[in-house]
C-alpha cells in the first residue's frame, strides 16, 4: 500500500497538531519543573566494606557497591543541554572501589549490607563519613535489623535489652552525617511477624505500640523485605 493511502495529504504524522513544539518558549521555571518530574524515582544502592579492608584503608577503597557494574547518569541527561545540566545538578559521581555510579544523595538510599558484623558496620559507617559527597549530603540510610541488639538497634521482638554503650556508639556514628533525615530498618523474611497491638481479650490498643504506617512499595524496591521507618530529628 502506498504511503498516501495510510496518511492522506495534510495528515502526515510530522504535521499533526498533537506534536508539541513550543517547549523552548515556556518559562525556564516551568521547563525545570517538567525536567524534575521526569527524573527517576529514588533508588537503593547496597554498600558494604570491601574484603580485607582495614580501618586505615582509604575510604573509597574500603567500600564497594554490591552491584559492581558502573552506572551513567539517568537517560534524561541525554535529551538536551538543559536537561543534562539539571540532571548533573542532582546526580553526582560516587566511586567506591573500581565502580562509579551517579547518585542523588538527596533522594537515593544507601543500604548497608544487612549481614555485616558489628565491627564491620561501624567500619563501613566510618568509611562513609570520610567521603565528603556521602558525609555532607546523605539524607537516607537503610540498615538491616539482622544486626540485632549489639549495634544498638531496639526492636520490640528481636530484642529489648539494648546496651546503652552500643546505642551511643551507633548514634555517634550517625551524627557524622549532618543532613541525615531518615533511617529505614529492614526486617528480613525470617523475622516477619504479625502483631496484635491490643490488650488481650479487648479492642483497646496498647499505648506506645501503635503499628507504623506502611511504605509505598514502589518507593523502596528492596525485594520482599518488610520495612520500617524511623525519622531522625
Amino acid at each position: 500500500m502506498h504511503y498516501d493511502h495510510l496518511f492522506p495529504r495534510g495528515c502526515c504524522p510530522s504535521q499533526t497538531s498533537e506534536r508539541f513544539t513550543k517547549f523552548q518558549r515556556l518559562p525556564p521555571e516551568i521547563r525545570n519543573m517538567i525536567w524534575e518530574y521526569a527524573l527517576p524515582e529514588a533508588r537503593v544502592y547496597e554498600v558494604l566494606d570491601a574484603p580485607n579492608s582495614k580501618r586505615k584503608t582509604p575510604a573509597q577503597e574500603g567500600l564497594m557497591f554490591a552491584n559492581v557494574h558502573p552506572e551513567p547518569p539517568p537517560a534524561l541527561a541525554a535529551v538536551c543541554r538543559e536537561s543534562r545540566s539539571l540532571v548533573l545538578h542532582h546526580y553526582k559521581p560516587l566511586t567506591l572501589g573500581k565502580t562509579t555510579k551517579f547518585v542523588d544523595m538527596a533522594r537515593d538510599i544507601l543500604l548497608l549490607e544487612p549481614y555485616l558484623l558489628v565491627k564491620r558496620l561501624h567500619r563501613a559507617l566510618h568509611f562513609m563519613s570520610q567521603i565528603p559527597l556521602v558525609r555532607d549530603n546523605a539524607t537516607r540510610l537503610a540498615l538491616g535489623t539482622s544486626y540485632g541488639i549489639y549495634p544498638g538497634i531496639f526492636h520490640p521482638v528481636l530484642g529489648r535489652k539494648v546496651s546503652k554503650n552500643n546505642m551511643g556508639k551507633l548514634l555517634a556514628s550517625l551524627a557524622k552525617f549532618p543532613r541525615l533525615k531518615t533511617l529505614i530498618f529492614i526486617v528480613h523474611q525470617e523475622f516477619q511477624f504479625e502483631f496484635d497491638w491490643r490488650f488481650p481479650g479487648t479492642l483497646t490498643p496498647m499505648p506506645n505500640y501503635s503499628p507504623l504506617p506502611p511504605i509505598a512499595p514502589n518507593r523502596i524496591p528492596v525485594t520482599t523485605r518488610q520495612q520500617q521507618r524511623l525519622a531522625v530529628s
